[in-house]
């Protein structure tokens, strides 16, 4: 990577032939993506034209690249939903925003609004790896069934830590960052570490087992102590989890086929998880220090979780995934990407609450008969 403190213009970078520039947030998935998720060497490409959209590399840059993204892809659990799929669409959604971010500066002329080369490579990187070995369950899952890689990582983001663990040594192993400073590289390492912890979010067992006005008190609560600080939700750092996280979850605001595709492919991802580890054993403290009189309805979503998935999910999109769109239009207002760009993630987003309170009941009905 050529000055990683440096602000390039997306112009210089030889990317208008590149099929993710040319092709519309809406059709990501349904365009480039779905096509290709048997061809193993096609999905490589695309995540390495993820990087060269955005950076200036050298030739030697491409080649270290081209083997961190065949390592990683074979690191990848092969689950329904965290698979390397899932990986790349992540990839190609956070690619995407950051071109646009880019382009949007430089047609406006202003560079102070622009991230740097060593933050824009953080973010890609961290959208590459961030659910590297992910076992297709949620972190509550593992920490309640005694997992190992919950002990390893004391009950703190486990799939998170270990994704972050295997991929920060590709740091090294392919030597992609060796000509930047000591301070330089920990800057970047500590960048990758806040995005990729980022996306640990509540997962919708604990989260849609609390009624809505509880919630909305924890998630003030927790979302305080997260921005404690005046600076951080206005920085690059707190601008980039945004951008990464909306990423994580891009197919609920892109065409109405990409979010369906995905929403059944985790539907069909926690019903594996619920045969194969037993959801009614959970940590009763952590119930306890959220509210007590919810035990019941609790371990009683524990046992019939995958029947409310329809009305989880609803909360889920309106909720957490609004919350996200919300702050991606916050950039637009801030000047860091166009209105345009983030009304049409805002307009898709809308369309598929609709279209999933519509349908989304006989939907699951359908996969649910698809697994029995």
């Amino acid at each position: 990577m050529e000055g990683p403190n440096k602000r390039v213009k997306v112009s210089d970078l030889a990317s208008s032939n590149s099929v993710i520039v040319k092709t519309s947030w809406t059709q990501l998935y349904e365009s480039i993506l779905k096509p290709i998720e048997s061809d193993e060497d096609a999905m490589e490409k695309i995540a390495l034209e993820c990087f060269s959209i955005n950076l200036s590399l050298s030739p030697e840059d491409l080649v270290k690249l081209k083997g961190l993204i065949h390592a990683t892809r074979l690191k990848y659990n092969d689950v329904m939903y965290h698979s390397f799929k899932h990986g790349l669409h992540v990839l190609v959604n956070c690619a995407k925003i950051l071109y646009e971010h880019q382009k949007y500066i430089d047609d406006i002329d202003n560079t102070n609004n622009k991230f740097t080369q060593c933050q824009i490579y953080a973010t890609i990187f961290a959208a590459l790896i961030h659910d590297i070995e992910h076992l297709g369950v949620f972190n509550s899952t593992l920490i309640s069934n005694r997992h190992e890689l919950a002990i390893l990582y004391n009950d703190q983001s486990v799939a998170e830590m270990r994704s972050l663990n295997i991929g920060l040594n590709y740091l090294y192993d392919f030597d992609i960052l060796n000509n930047l400073s000591e301070n330089e590289l920990k800057d970047f390492r500590k960048l990758v570490i806040d995005l990729v912890l980022s996306t640990d979010i509540v997962d919708p067992i604990r989260y849609n087992t609390i009624h809505l006005f509880e919630f909305k008190i924890i998630y003030v609560f927790y979302r305080s102590l997260y921005y404690n600080n005046n600076t951080e939700k206005k920085s690059n750092t707190g601008s980039l989890m945004t951008i990464l996280k909306l990423s994580d979850v891009g197919s609920s605001t892109q065409d109405k086929n990409s979010a369906f595709t995905w929403t059944q492919r985790f539907y069909h991802e926690q019903y594996a998880a619920h045969k194969n580890y037993n959801q009614s054993r959970f940590d009763l403290s952590i119930v306890f220090t959220i509210i007590l009189h919810f035990y019941l309805e609790i371990y009683y979503f524990y046992r019939n979780g995958i029947e409310k998935f329809y009305t989880y999910q609803v909360e889920y999109l309106e909720q957490h995934v609004y919350d996200l769109v919300l702050k991606i239009r916050d950039l637009a207002v801030d000047n860091f990407i166009s209105l345009e760009f983030a009304d049409e993630i805002f307009l898709n987003l809308n369309n598929n609450i609709d279209v999933w309170k519509s349908n989304g009941g006989e939907l699951c009905e359908n996969w649910k008969k698809q697994l029995l």
